[in-house]
């Protein structure tokens, strides 16, 4: 029987992938001891959103969809992330498992690089210069797609990002045997659910297949695509929510908007930035692939498709929040431009030897990935921030006040946590992106937390130009180190009941002899608030 492994991979050594995967382990580990280290001991990830999966994950252990159990809400940006983590949700070292789980997707997406670029249509002599330069090439993926930075986010990005480039990797395997890999066919499928931007690669994807004979296939992709798709919308209806998760809406103008100047606004806004002007360039190398006739038609059919899913990117897509949403598109780009650059990258010359050719692979990592790279450096701190302020506000919340609040960021605020939480930013609440989007009325927030019977909210100042004139600042949590990953590195604690402003100072006098060393809480002038308090006696 002939096996569906193409040739290269047969005559490829092992070690390149096993010391990319061996560095990339090593280094994990490093950045877990760190941060544990910087955490007194606790493993914390770098952004909140992550926990927003974990708050809705625990509920969905317990049959319900939505951050508080006596309400419906779709605050995640993941159709499945959700239901995947849902069973380790109430572990103690739930964590720990998310951690691993992103680490093996990074590790199967190197593999994915190795099979893709390993030398395939070179000569055969000056193979250990080419698994130099494999090696090389395998090493210096790891910062340019952000795999560990993402591993950290404790999100869904690291299998976005490994789906992603399944996809890749298949159809380049299709364009050189002109087979159909099942695995390629369920990347295809399920890379929507992980994140709807994959839709991006997707639908080019499944249009690839068609229009090179695989119609059954690409047909069949796009249908089961659409009907989970389209089912899950149903359910969210179902339940009284958008048809799109919360998270998407109150990230996406186009989403929100639903007019065409928001597609045109969405694109300005990202060629503006630096990732988006270098999608770009890349689209205009994938277009010179795509009209040279020195190129097989199977490879400028993949560079087509490639090119129409930067193009879609372009178009509805977004960049940064931690290198992370635009990273999924930039790592497929990375795959097929290496595997278009294959016969260049290794074949002998006289110019550019290995040492060269090294060099020139560095330069552009600095040149082009300097973002990623800072990530590597922000890792630790960024987790920290998040410790030193998401989880002391669930700590205060959680063991101090121990009754509903309503924030702005709700993550780790919700997570394990049995009391009500009200999301004044909209991922958990229609109501509240509603009314902070279309600004219905000054004072949208104070008729909100009345009807949920709130008496405390911990809130980003700046977010919220209109404070109710009733509200009184008892005081700002403050960050100890620079601020890395949290929108603002100060939180303001305002009571929103003033009979129970001395019961929250008192509480509050407590929590802050227990705060981390450097993380400060500055309480505010008391003595109206005091004055008030003892008028209502």
């Amino acid at each position: 029987m002939q096996s569906d492994q193409p040739e290269n991979c047969k005559q490829q050594p092992i070690r390149p992938i096993l010391f990319a995967s061996g560095l990339l382990v090593l280094a994990v580990s490093a950045y877990c001891a760190l941060i544990l280290g910087l955490n007194s001991g606790y493993l914390v990830f770098t952004l909140d959103d992550a926990y927003i999966h974990l708050a809705l994950a625990e509920n969905i252990m317990q049959g319900h969809y939505g951050i508080n159990l006596n309400e419906y809400s779709a605050p995640a940006s993941s159709i499945i992330w959700p239901f995947l983590i849902a069973p380790f949700s109430g572990l103690a070292v739930a964590s720990y498992i998310i951690l691993i789980a992103n680490t093996v997707f990074s590790l199967l997406t190197l593999l994915l690089f190795w099979l893709t670029l390993s030398p395939a249509d070179t000569p055969l002599e000056g193979v250990a210069e080419q698994q130099t330069l494999l090696n090389v090439m395998l090493i210096l993926l790891i910062p340019a797609c952000n795999l560990i930075g993402l591993i950290f986010t404790g999100m869904e990005h690291s299998l976005q990002v490994m789906l992603a480039v399944a996809i890749i990797c298949g159809l380049n395997r299709e364009s050189l045997t002109a087979r159909l890999d099942w695995w390629t066919l369920s990347a295809i499928i399920l890379s929507p659910l992980v994140r709807y931007e994959c839709l991006a690669i997707s639908l080019p994807a499944a249009g690839y297949l068609i229009f090179r004979g695989h119609r059954k296939a690409g047909v069949l992709a796009v249908g089961v695509m659409m009907m989970i798709l389209a089912g899950f919308s149903l359910f969210l209806v179902s339940i009284g929510q958008n048809p799109l998760p919360n998270s998407v809406t109150a990230k996406s103008q186009i989403v929100y908007e639903q007019n065409a100047s928001s597609v045109f606004v969405n694109f300005v806004s990202g060629i503006e930035k630096s990732r988006g002007v270098l999608l770009a360039i890349c689209l205009l190398f994938m277009l010179s692939q795509v009209i040279s006739r020195e190129i097989p038609e199977s490879k400028r059919l993949l560079c087509a498709t490639v090119s129409v899913s930067i193009v879609l990117h372009l178009l509805f897509g977004q960049f940064g929040w931690f290198c992370r949403y635009e990273i999924y598109i930039w790592a497929s780009v990375l795959a097929v431009i290496g595997f278009m650059l294959k016969p260049f990258i290794y074949r002998n010359s006289a110019s550019y030897g290995v040492l060269e050719k090294t060099l020139l692979m560095f330069a552009a990592l600095f040149l082009l990935c300097f973002p990623y790279l800072l990530v590597l450096a922000n890792i630790p701190v960024g987790a920290n921030n998040i410790y030193e302020q998401q989880y002391q506000m669930h700590r205060f919340a959680t063991e101090f006040y121990k009754k509903p609040v309503a924030a702005n960021d709700i993550g780790f605020l919700s997570y394990r946590n049995p009391s009500y939480i009200l999301d004044l930013w909209g991922l958990a609440s229609n109501e509240a992106l509603s009314s902070r989007h279309q600004a219905k009325h000054e004072h949208w927030m104070e008729g909100l937390v009345q009807s949920k019977n709130i008496g405390l909210a911990m809130i980003y100042d700046d977010w919220f130009p209109e404070i109710p004139d009733n509200w009184h600042k008892a005081g700002v949590l403050t960050l100890g180190k620079t601020r890395i990953t949290p929108a603002m590195d100060r939180v303001a604690f305002y009571v929103i009941k003033i009979e129970s402003s001395q019961e929250i100072h008192d509480l509050l006098k407590k929590f802050t002899l227990t705060l981390p060393a450097g993380v400060e809480f500055v309480f505010a002038d008391n003595a109206d608030l005091e004055s008030r308090n003892g008028a209502t006696r």
